[in-house]
C-alpha cells in the first residue's frame, strides 16, 4: 500500500512541475502582450502628434497661398 501511494504521489510530481512551468510561461507571454500594447499605444499617439504636426502645417501654407492671392489681386486691380 504505501509502495502503490509513493507511486501515485511520483506520478503526479512531473505533472505539477509542467504546469508550474505552463504557468509561468502563461505569466511571461501576458507581460509580453501588455507591453506590446503599450508600444503599440505610444506609436499610435506619436502618429497623432506628427499628422496634427502635418495638419497645422498645411493650414498654415494654405492661409499662406490665400494671403498671397489676395494680394495678387489687390495689385492687379489697382
Amino acid at each position: 500500500m504505501a509502495v502503490s501511494l509513493l507511486e501515485s504521489i511520483s506520478g503526479l510530481l512531473p505533472k505539477q512541475t509542467a504546469t508550474t512551468n505552463a504557468s509561468k510561461w502563461s505569466l511571461v507571454s501576458k507581460r509580453l502582450q501588455k507591453r506590446k500594447v503599450a508600444f503599440k499605444d505610444e506609436q499610435l499617439q506619436a502618429q497623432e502628434c506628427s499628422m496634427g504636426d502635418l495638419e497645422n502645417g498645411a493650414e498654415f501654407l494654405f492661409r499662406r497661398f490665400i494671403q498671397g492671392s489676395v494680394s495678387l489681386l489687390n495689385i492687379l486691380s489697382a
